[in-house]
């Protein structure tokens, strides 16, 4: 089977199959008001981030969603120099 990862800034028409991809969140996710509100924002605004994945049919198979972020701002702190776990 082969597949192929896109980002929707190369393919923004490819928004609704994103979108409607079934999922498995759990319903605190998917019915939070604020997740709700923002989440969109990401495909809108930062179309680079959101990746999806086609089957060799043209079927989304798996999404991702990410925020990039200036850890090394000013004002920024470091990330902590521990591991959990």
């Amino acid at each position: 089977m082969t597949f192929t990862i896109t980002s929707l800034a190369e393919r923004p028409d490819r928004w609704p199959a994103v979108c409607d991809m079934a999922g498995s969140w759990p319903v605190f996710v998917t019915e939070d008001l604020v997740g709700a509100a923002c989440f969109p924002r990401i495909a809108a605004e930062l179309p680079a981030y959101v990746l999806y994945d086609e089957n060799e049919d043209g079927e989304v198979v798996a999404t991702a969603h990410s925020v990039p972020f200036a850890l090394h701002a000013p004002g920024r702190g470091d990330l902590p120099a521990r591991r959990c776990g």
